[in-house]
């Protein structure tokens, strides 16, 4: 009876047994393979003010988002 479970549980777990590494990890771990630089990046590189404004005066918006006048 007890057969069974042991070899379930030993099926179970030969599931769980990891590969060996492939040829790409151990290319990772050749310290002679070519690494690109790295550069410095600036922190806030790329990033815009978003801060509230002052709404502009409505006559202006709505002239600027008004249909054209050639009707």
């Amino acid at each position: 009876m007890k057969f069974p479970i042991v070899v379930a549980a030993a099926a179970m777990l030969s599931a769980c047994a990891a590969e060996p590494p492939g040829d790409a990890a151990l290319a990772v771990a050749n310290p002679l393979t070519p690494v690109p630089p790295v550069g410095a990046v600036a922190v806030m590189a790329g990033t815009v003010d978003h801060r509230p404004v002052d709404p502009r005066p409505w006559a202006d918006v709505n002239e600027r988002v008004a249909p054209g006048g050639d009707e």
